[in-house]
């Protein structure tokens, strides 16, 4: 019996076998990981992140422009939330070679005339 239990205890993770000391490391690698996707953030901090004002944000939230979670009368983010968020406030990139092609293609509207003031 001595000698089964000086063996390390092996466990079966995603099909492959790991000894004790391997489980703590990948458990050591994964933690601060594990940890970061189940925080969620303010409106304080979400105001942060994204650079903007609380009011903005609030507007966004109450016409449910954004995604978001209410715990009680709070507001949180997830990292979801953020990632979606993320996708959809990223505008497309364009190229172009002259301006006048903006114009044409109908994005870009032409600068309007100001009339010389009279006197």
């Amino acid at each position: 019996m001595m000698g089964a239990e000086s063996q390390p205890q092996a466990r079966r993770v995603g099909g492959r076998h790991l000894t004790d000391q391997q489980m703590a490391q990948l458990v050591t690698i994964l933690s601060p990981i594990a940890e970061d996707s189940r925080k969620w953030l303010t409106m304080t901090q979400m105001a942060e992140r994204l650079q903007v004002s609380m009011k903005w944000l609030s507007l966004r939230v109450a016409a449910r422009e954004f995604p978001h979670h209410r715990v009680g009368r709070q507001v949180r983010f997830t990292a979801d939330d953020i990632a979606k968020i993320d996708e959809m406030t990223a505008e497309p990139i364009i190229n172009y070679e002259h301006p006048a092609d903006l114009l044409r293609s109908g994005i870009a509207a032409a600068p309007r005339r100001r009339h010389p003031r009279r006197l």
